[in-house]
């Protein structure tokens, strides 16, 4: 650093020190913004392993959809706590719901299976409420479907 100030006039060392100090608060910004993630996001796997703090209404096609599937596929073969109505074409045990649109309207389905039939019936959805423990059967592409098997497993989890 000495030589790079060396033979500079005095406004040009007060911008070098200025760069300098500008690029350390922003490293001290980058590392307590991501400790705060690590810390705040139960192990960095989403916000299901928790009791949502109040009902979560999801609808088809959104970008709630989007993330609600992304973080039970996240969560295969653990269990979640669910407070969520998932407003989206009803089948005899599950729903389809739309996620992943693209700007044309496009989107991907994946059918949230109630395998116990426990889930609230809604006019226009399901209402998942309790602890579940979440499957994935199928990749979703293809020929394919994908399925989200959603167990109950108890009003809340161990």
């Amino acid at each position: 650093m000495q030589r790079l100030v060396d033979n500079k006039t005095g406004p040009q060392r007060a911008l070098i020190s200025l760069g300098a100090l500008a690029a350390a608060v922003i490293a001290i910004a980058v590392v307590v913004t991501a400790v705060v993630r690590i810390v705040d996001d139960d192990d960095g796997r989403g916000g299901l392993e928790r009791a949502p703090g109040q009902t979560r209404r999801i609808a088809s096609g959104t970008m709630a959809a989007d993330e609600f599937v992304r973080d039970l596929l996240g969560h295969d073969g653990g269990v979640v706590a669910l407070d969520h109505q998932v407003i989206a074409e009803k089948g005899p045990a599950d729903v389809r719901l739309q996620y992943d649109c693209t700007d044309a309207g496009v989107c991907v389905m994946a059918r949230l299976q109630d395998v116990d039939v426990v889930a609230g019936d809604l006019a226009d959805g399901v209402w998942f409420t309790g602890c579940f423990a979440v499957t994935q059967d199928g990749v979703g592409y293809g020929g394919e479907p994908l399925d989200i098997e959603l167990r109950h497993q108890g009003d809340v989890c161990p």
